[in-house]
């Protein structure tokens, strides 16, 4: 991984804008392209950071695509619904 361990929070810092916890993971934005997704405890992208806004859904969160779709993410990270038109 591009961050060692002594400095892996401020690397993130750096790379990302910490917006929730989501589960076990965390909701961030990436700061070189703007675009959401979810992060877990290692850094790792759990959900790519390829989506233009996120938002609650009944059963996780909404992820809106650049097309104006939402893939609807559970609490695991898990894709649970792909190219929905509302959430």
């Amino acid at each position: 991984h591009l961050c060692d361990r002594r400095q892996r929070q401020m690397c993130i810092r750096d790379r990302y804008e910490m917006k929730k916890t989501f589960g076990n993971f965390t909701i961030v934005r990436k700061k070189s392209t703007m675009l959401y997704g979810a992060i877990d405890s290692e850094a790792n992208e759990r959900i790519p950071c390829k989506y233009r806004n996120v938002g609650i859904a009944e059963n996780g969160r909404a992820f809106e695509r650049k097309d104006g779709l939402f893939d609807i993410y559970n609490a695991d990270g898990v894709l649970v619904n792909e190219g929905s038109t509302y959430y």
